[in-house]
C-alpha cells in the first residue's frame, strides 16, 4: 500500500478525535493529512469544507476545464458562443426569479412583525434561559461598546447569559475583559488554542457550554435592538415546532460615513428587507447573515454546531436547516452594525463571505442527484442564489467590457461580437442587460425606502463601481478557494470610533491550504516582497496600463492605416526607440548613481541633478541640429514621400533627454508612484492625441503625438523632481558631480543592443523587403514586443534595487533573483498567450491581417521570451559594475546584422535569425552570469599566466637539454615520464602499462 500514499494524502477520509466526554462535543475534532483540528463538534466530515473539492467534483471540473480548452483551440467561435449562451440563459433566469422574489416579499410580508403591548405584556417569569454567544478575536476596542449594548435588552438579567467567547492567544482582549467590570450574567470563556482558530470553532465551544433554551449570536460591533430577545421568543411560540431558527434583520448604524457605507447600507436594505422575506415566502432555503440568529438550542446541538472549516458558516447553516427539514424565519427586529468605510477592510470582508459561499455551494452539491431528488425546485433556487450569483460576480467585469467595446468600439469588435449572440442568445440577454439592471436599481431603491434611507437612495445610481468592487473580492475570493480555502480574512471593526490602529490590519487567524499551491503562494510573497512598498506595486500596475496603451495606440494606427502607412509609422516609432540609446542609457546611468547614493547616504542629492541636467540640455540641442541636418537624407533612404514626420519627430532629442534624467533621479530615489504617473501620461496622452488628430481629419500629423506626449510628460516629471527635498549633508563636491561615464556608456552598450535585437530588424527589414512583407512583419514585431515588455513591468526595478543594495553594501543577488523569477513567470505566460496560441489569440487583438504569418508566433515569441530574460542579467552585472555582459550583448547584436545581411529573401528567413539570435543571447549571458567572476579573475591574471607558462616551458627545454647532455655523458639512457594521476583504477592502459613493461626489462 505504499505505493499509494500520494494519493491518500489528498483522498483519505479524515479520522475522528473523540470529544472529552459523551454528553459534550468539546473537544472532538479530525485528523487530517498529519494535523489535529479540535472543532468541538462530531459534525460529518462530508457536511465540512475540509475539502474544497470532493473527488468526483475535482473530477468535473477538470474535465469542464479541458472540454473548454479543447474546445477552444478546435472551434474558438463555437465554443465562446455555447458559453455565452449558457450563461445568458442563467442570467435570464436569475433576472425572473429576482423580480418574482421581490414582488413575492412586497405583496405579502413573511416577517413577523409584533407590536409594543404584545411585547409589555410578557411576564418575565414565564421567560427562558437565553444564551447569547459573543465571539470576540482582536477586538479590545469595540467590547466595551458591546457590553454596554446587551445591557440596554428588555430581558431579565437572571434569566440571561452572555458568553464572551475570547481566543486563549488573544492577551489584549482577556485583560480588557477582566478589567471591565463586567455585569454578573456576563461569563469570560477562554477557547482552548487550537487548529482552526476561527469564529465558528468558538461558537461550537460556546454551544457546548451554553445553558439557555435558545442561543444567539452577537458580533461584538453590534448594536440589537432591545426588544429583540422578546421578539425572538414570542415569534419562536407563534411559529411552527420545525422552525428552527429566527434571523433579525441587519443594518448599519454609519450609512452616511462615506459613500462606501451608503451603498454597503443599500445592499444590505435590498438583502434583509425584501429579498431574505422573499424567500421565506416562497419557503426555500435561507443563507444566514453572520449575527442576530436565534435558534433553539437542542435542535442546533442535534446539528451539530457550525462547520468550523467554511468561512461563512452562517450561510452553509442556513442551507442544512433546511435539507434537514427545519424552517427559517425572518422577524421584525433590526441589529445595527458597523459598515465597513475603509475599502481595502471591505474587500477582505467581502472576499470572505464570497469564498464561503463558493465553499458552501461544493459542500451542498456532493450528492445532487439526492439533494435534487428530495428537494426538487428549490435545489434549482440553491444554484441560482448560492452556485450562480456567486459566479455572476466573476464574470460580470468581462461582459461589461464587451458591452462598452461593442458601443465604444463597433468597427473594430461589434461583428465578433455579435457573432457570439444567435438571435434567442441576443435576445435574452439585451433583456437581462436593461430590465435586469433596472430592475436591480429600482429593488435597490425599494429597500432603501422600506428601511427608511431616503438620503441614500440618491446614490443607488453609483451602485455599478460598487458592483465592480464586488467583482474584484470575488476574484481574490476565487483564487483564495484553490491556493488557501480556509483562510480567514479578519475584518478590523470600529472605524467609526477612530480608536483601531494600523496594527490591527489584516490578521491571519487560520491557514489550512492545499500545500504544493500554498507553497508556490508564499514563495511568491518572498519573491514580491521588494517591490510591495512605496508605489512599486502601482508602477507595475501603471506599466502594464502604458503597455495595453501602447498596444491600443499601434492596433489603433494599424486598423485605420493601410499596411503600407502602418510600416511607416512603425518606422517612426523605431526613430523613437533609437532615440532612446542616449536617453534611456543616461537614465539608467541617473538612476544608477541616485539609488548608490540613496543606499549609501540614505537621502535624496539633488545637487546632483540638478548639475547634470544643466548640462544635458546644451548636449541635446547639440543632437538636435544634427538630426535636422540629416533629414533630407533620411527621407530618401526609407523612400518616404514628405519630410513631415521627421520634422515632428525633432523636438524629441531636447525634450526626451532632460526628461531622461529627470526619470533617472526619480527612479533612482524610489519615487515609482510618481514614475507610474508618468508612464501611464505619456501612453495615454501619446494615443488620445492620436485617437484626436485621426478622428479630427488630421491623420497626416499623427506622428506629432510622440512629441506632444513627451512634452506633456516632461512638465510633470519637472514638477515632481523638484518637490525632493534635500536634508543639509556634508559631502564632497568633487565626487558628487563626478558623473558615471563607465556605466553609461555600457548602459549605451546595453541599449544599442536591445535596439539592434528588437528595432534593427524593422528597419533592415523595411529596406530589405516589400510594403506588404514588412508591414506583416511589423505585426510580427509588435507581438514580440508584448512579450519583452510584460517581462519589463518587473524587471525595471533590477536597476535601483541592486544599485541601492550595492551603494548600503548588501547582497544585492537576493533581490535579483526574485526579481528575475517574477519577471521570467509573466514573460513565459504572455509567450504561451501570444506566442504558442497566438494563431487564437492574435487575430482577435490584430483582425485577419496578421492570419498568413501565424505560424511564426512561436519560435519568435520564444526568441523574444530568451531577451528578455538575457536583458536582465545584463542590467544585474551592471549593477555590479560588471560590464563585460554588455559588451557580448552588442557582439551578439553585431551578428544579427550579418545575418540579417546574408538572409533576407524571405520573411520566414528573417524570423529564423532572429530566433537564433534570441535564443543563444540567453545561453551566452546565463553562461557569463554563472562564471563571469572567474573569468574576470582570470583576464586580470592572464599577463602573469603568460609570463608564468613561457617560464614553465623555457625551463621544461632547459631541462630536457640538461638530461639529454648526461645521458650522453654517462652512456646510460633515463627516461622522463609525464602523466595524469588516476585514483580509480589499478591498470588504466596507457602510460601506467608502458612503464610497467620496462620495469620487466
Amino acid at each position: 500500500m505504499t505505493n499509494f500514499k500520494f494519493f491518500n494524502h489528498f483522498f483519505a477520509s479524515p479520522e475522528r478525535i473523540p470529544a472529552k466526554t459523551k454528553t459534550s462535543m468539546i473537544g472532538a475534532g479530525i485528523v487530517h493529512k498529519n494535523k489535529n483540528y479540535i472543532t468541538h463538534t462530531t459534525l460529518e466530515h462530508s457536511l465540512l469544507a475540509l475539502k474544497t473539492f470532493s473527488f468526483w467534483q475535482t473530477l468535473l471540473l477538470g474535465s469542464f476545464v479541458l472540454a473548454l480548452v479543447i474546445g477552444v483551440i478546435i472551434n474558438l467561435p463555437l465554443t465562446l458562443t455555447l458559453l455565452i449562451g449558457i450563461l445568458t440563459v442563467f442570467y435570464f433566469l436569475d433576472v425572473v426569479f429576482t423580480f418574482f422574489v421581490v414582488l413575492k416579499s412586497l405583496d405579502l410580508p413573511p416577517e413577523i412583525d409584533f407590536d409594543m403591548d404584545e411585547l409589555q405584556k410578557i411576564d418575565d417569569k414565564d421567560l427562558p434561559t437565553y444564551s447569547i454567544l459573543c465571539p470576540l478575536y482582536k477586538e479590545a476596542s469595540v467590547l466595551p461598546q458591546f457590553v454596554e449594548n446587551i445591557k440596554k435588552l428588555k430581558y431579565p438579567i437572571e434569566k440571561l447569559e452572555v458568553l464572551l467567547l475570547l481566543e486563549e492567544n488573544d492577551e489584549e482582549t482577556i485583560d480588557l475583559a477582566k478589567n471591565l467590570n463586567l455585569p454578573s450574567f456576563f461569563k469570560i470563556v477562554i477557547v482552548p488554542d487550537s487548529l482552526p482558530k476561527t469564529k465558528p470553532k468558538a461558537c461550537n465551544y460556546g454551544l457546548n457550554l451554553a445553558k439557555g433554551k435558545y442561543v444567539v449570536i452577537y458580533d461584538a460591533e453590534d448594536q440589537p435592538d432591545i426588544w429583540q430577545l422578546k421578539k425572538a421568543y414570542l415569534a419562536f411560540k407563534k411559529l411552527p415546532e420545525q422552525t428552527a431558527c429566527l434571523q433579525a434583520k441587519l443594518n448599519y448604524y454609519n450609512p452616511h460615513h462615506n459613500l462606501l457605507t451608503r451603498l454597503f447600507t443599500a445592499e444590505y436594505s435590498l438583502w434583509f428587507d425584501i429579498v431574505l422575506p422573499g424567500f421565506q415566502s416562497i419557503n426555500t432555503a435561507i443563507p444566514l447573515g453572520g449575527t442576530s440568529n436565534h435558534f433553539k438550542l437542542t435542535i442546533l446541538k442535534k446539528l451539530k454546531g457550525w462547520d468550523p472549516f467554511n468561512v461563512t458558516e452562517d450561510a452553509d447553516l442556513g442551507i442544512r436547516l433546511f435539507k434537514f427539514g427545519y424552517k427559517t424565519a425572518i422577524i421584525d427586529s433590526t441589529t445595527l452594525e458597523e459598515a465597513n468605510s475603509k475599502i481595502r477592510n471591505w474587500l477582505r470582508q467581502r472576499s470572505r463571505w464570497i469564498k464561503g459561499y463558493f465553499q458552501t455551494y461544493l459542500v451542498h452539491m456532493r450528492n445532487p442527484v439526492s439533494f435534487v431528488r428530495e428537494h426538487k425546485g428549490h435545489a434549482f433556487i440553491f444554484q441560482l442564489v448560492i452556485g450562480a450569483r456567486t459566479t455572476f460576480m466573476l464574470i460580470n467585469p468581462i461582459l461589461w467590457a464587451m458591452t462598452i467595446l461593442y458601443f465604444a468600439a463597433y468597427q473594430i469588435v461589434g461583428p465578433a461580437i455579435e457573432a457570439l449572440y444567435p438571435a434567442p442568445v441576443f435576445y435574452m440577454a439585451v433583456s437581462a442587460l436593461v430590465f435586469g439592471n433596472f430592475i436591480y436599481l429600482y429593488n435597490y431603491m425599494i429597500g432603501c425606502a422600506k428601511r427608511g434611507h431616503w438620503p441614500v437612495v440618491k446614490y443607488v445610481f453609483l451602485i455599478p463601481f460598487y458592483w465592480l468592487a464586488v467583482s474584484v473580492a470575488a476574484g481574490v475570493a476565487a483564487i483564495q478557494l484553490f491556493t488557501k480555502p480556509h483562510y480567514w480574512e479578519k475584518t478590523v471593526h470600529g472605524f467609526h470610533l477612530e480608536k483601531l490602529n494600523a496594527a490591527q490590519s489584516k490578521k491571519r487567524v487560520f491557514n489550512l491550504d492545499f500545500w504544493p499551491l500554498n507553497w508556490v503562494i508564499d514563495k511568491t510573497k518572498y519573491i514580491l516582497e521588494p517591490i510591495v512598498a512605496g508605489g512599486s506595486i502601482l508602477l507595475i500596475v501603471s506599466s502594464f496600463i502604458g503597455n495595453i496603451f501602447d498596444f491600443m495606440y499601434n492596433a489603433y494606427l494599424g486598423r485605420v492605416l493601410i499596411v503600407d502607412d502602418f510600416g511607416l509609422i512603425t518606422l517612426v516609432g523605431t526613430f523613437l526607440f533609437i532615440a532612446r540609446i542616449p536617453m534611456s542609457a543616461l537614465s539608467r546611468a541617473v538612476t544608477y548613481k541616485s539609488a548608490y547614493y540613496l543606499g549609501k547616504h540614505k537621502i535624496a542629492i539633488k545637487e546632483f541633478w540638478q548639475y547634470l541636467r544643466a548640462r544635458i540640455f546644451w548636449i541635446s540641442a547639440v543632437a538636435t541640429i544634427l538630426w535636422i541636418v540629416s533629414i533630407p537624407w533620411l527621407k530618401d533612404y526609407f523612400r518616404s514621400d514628405s519630410y513631415i514626420p521627421f520634422l515632428l519627430f525633432t523636438p524629441v532629442w531636447i525634450i526626451g533627454a532632460v526628461s531622461a534624467v529627470d526619470s533617472g533621479f526619480l527612479s533612482g530615489n524610489m519615487k515609482f508612484v510618481e514614475l507610474a504617473i508618468l508612464a501611464v501620461v505619456f501612453s495615454g496622452s501619446k494615443f488620445i492625441y492620436t485617437y484626436l488628430f485621426v478622428s479630427l481629419g488630421f491623420g497626416q500629423y499623427v506622428y506629432a503625438t510622440v512629441s506632444l506626449a513627451m512634452t506633456t510628460t516632461f512638465i510633470i516629471g519637472w514638477y515632481f523632481s523638484l518637490l525632493i527635498k534635500q536634508p543639509k549633508i556634508s559631502i564632497n563636491k568633487k565626487s558628487l558631480y563626478r558623473f558615471p561615464y563607465k556605466f553609461f556608456v555600457s548602459s549605451v552598450i546595453i541599449k544599442l543592443s536591445e535596439i539592434i535585437f528588437y528595432t534593427s530588424d524593422i528597419i533592415l527589414v523595411k529596406h530589405y523587403l516589400s510594403p506588404i512583407e514588412a508591414g506583416q512583419y511589423a505585426l510580427i514585431s509588435l507581438v514580440g514586443k508584448m512579450i519583452f515588455f510584460i517581462g519589463g513591468l518587473f524587471s525595471q526595478f533590477i536597476l535601483p534595487f541592486v544599485s541601492h543594495d550595492e551603494g548600503a553594501n548588501v547582497d544585492s543577488s537576493k533581490v535579483f533573483y526574485k526579481l528575475f523569477f517574477a519577471s521570467t513567470v509573466v514573460s513565459l505566460a504572455t509567450f504561451i498567450g501570444v506566442g504558442l496560441l497566438g494563431y487564437l489569440t492574435t487575430p482577435i487583438l490584430f483582425g485577419n491581417k496578421i492570419q498568413p504569418v501565424v505560424y511564426l508566433l512561436p519560435i519568435f515569441g520564444f526568441a523574444m521570451f530568451c531577451f528578455q530574460a538575457g536583458d536582465n542579467i545584463i542590467s544585474y552585472h551592471q549593477a555590479k559594475n560588471k560590464m563585460f555582459l554588455s559588451i557580448a550583448g552588442l557582439v551578439l547584436g553585431g551578428v544579427q546584422i550579418i545575418l540579417m545581411a546574408l538572409f533576407h529573401s524571405n520573411l520566414k528567413e528573417i524570423v529564423l535569425v532572429m530566433s537564433f539570435i534570441g535564443i543563444t543571447n540567453f545561453a551566452v549571458m546565463l553562461f557569463f552570469h554563472f562564471t563571469v567572476d572567474k573569468l574576470l579573475a582570470s583576464w586580470r591574471e592572464f599577463p602573469w599566466l603568460v609570463r608564468r607558462l613561457t617560464g614553465d616551458i623555457k625551463e621544461f627545454i632547459s631541462d630536457i637539454n640538461k638530461k639529454q647532455q648526461e645521458q650522453v655523458q654517462k652512456g646510460k639512457l633515463r627516461i622522463l615520464v609525464y602523466n595524469w594521476r588516476d585514483l580509480r583504477h589499478v591498470w588504466a592502459g596507457g602510460a601506467e602499462v608502458y612503464i610497467h613493461e620496462l620495469a620487466k626489462r
